[in-house]
């Protein structure tokens, strides 16, 4: 049986699992970059880092770079409209910020979602990419270079 709640709870749940999720694509992107450098190889500038090894570097730097745009830009998207609206309200003549019920277009939350999703999907794809080189670093070893 489902439990009944308001809507201000599902939100909030929301938030909590969204940031923890941003959290932990920080983390491990960043975990995902340490692989990528302990198992470099000794000698060699990036350039010799196996294809797959840099192919995983690249996405998980491509999630931090997601990151960074997810909170940037809802940011600034968020503090736009507040500072609009603020504004539009001043003047409307006799009213407070309380009385008005404020509509936000859903459309301001689009960008965030994209790269919200977008981090946590390159983040999946960055380690499926990593399983896929120690797996044929196992398997087939005279296919990966050193």
């Amino acid at each position: 049986m489902a439990k009944s709640a308001d809507l201000a709870k599902f939100r909030e749940n929301y938030y909590v699992a969204s940031a923890a999720a941003s959290q932990n694509a920080r983390t491990l992107a960043l975990a995902g970059l340490a692989f990528i450098w302990l198992f470099r190889p000794k000698e060699g500038g990036i350039e010799s880092l196996p294809g797959l090894l840099y192919v995983a570097g690249c996405v998980f730097v491509l999630v931090l770079v997601l990151d960074v745009l997810h909170y940037a830009y809802a940011s600034a998207a968020w503090g736009i409209f507040s500072r609009y609206t603020e504004t539009r309200l001043q003047k409307m003549p006799g009213s407070t910020y309380q009385e008005v019920k404020i509509e936000a277009p859903e459309q301001i939350n689009w960008p965030t979602l994209t790269f919200f999703w977008g981090k946590q999907l390159a983040l999946f794809g960055g380690y499926v990419v990593v399983a896929l080189y120690t797996l044929l670093s196992r398997v087939y070893p005279h296919c990966i270079p050193r």
